[in-house]
């Protein structure tokens, strides 16, 4: 059986994904509705306020027990992974995009699809513990 307290990482992770994910997709249909209907930028730009979001809670609530690094250094790990995870997700959101028209549902599933690994990003390179790995 499963220890309450290993869940608790990733059950905060996963909240704060959510309220980050609500950043990232509201924001892309504003822009894209509104003063920006280019997919693309309006994408980076939703991803950039909800990867501010998550990396400031994650920092602080998330991970914040393994913190043993200076903070820019994390900035600068945390806004490469979320650089390298953009261009994955916006990649396939366009190929996604060239087979649905329907914008948001592609948006939804090229999210899904590279969110999966950005808890293991996240935990195993940003925020990781020094000493010896721990097991998910």
């Amino acid at each position: 059986m499963i220890e309450p307290e290993r869940l608790k990482g990733p059950t905060l992770y996963v909240l704060f994904q959510c309220a980050a994910y609500c950043i990232d997709i509201g924001s892309f249909y504003l822009l894209t509705h509104s003063i920006c209907p280019d997919v693309l930028i309006a994408n980076f730009a939703g991803k950039a306020l909800a990867g501010t979001f998550a990396f400031v809670a994650h920092r602080y609530v998330t991970f914040f027990a393994q913190q043993r690094e200076p903070i820019l250094f994390q900035i600068a790990k945390y806004s490469v992974a979320i650089v390298a995870n953009s261009i994955l997700a916006s990649a396939l959101l366009m190929a996604i995009h060239l087979v649905l028209a329907d914008v948001l549902i592609a948006k939804l599933i090229s999210d899904v699809i590279s969110v999966g690994l950005s808890f293991f990003i996240a935990r195993s390179y940003v925020f990781r513990p020094h000493g010896p790995e721990r097991p998910l």
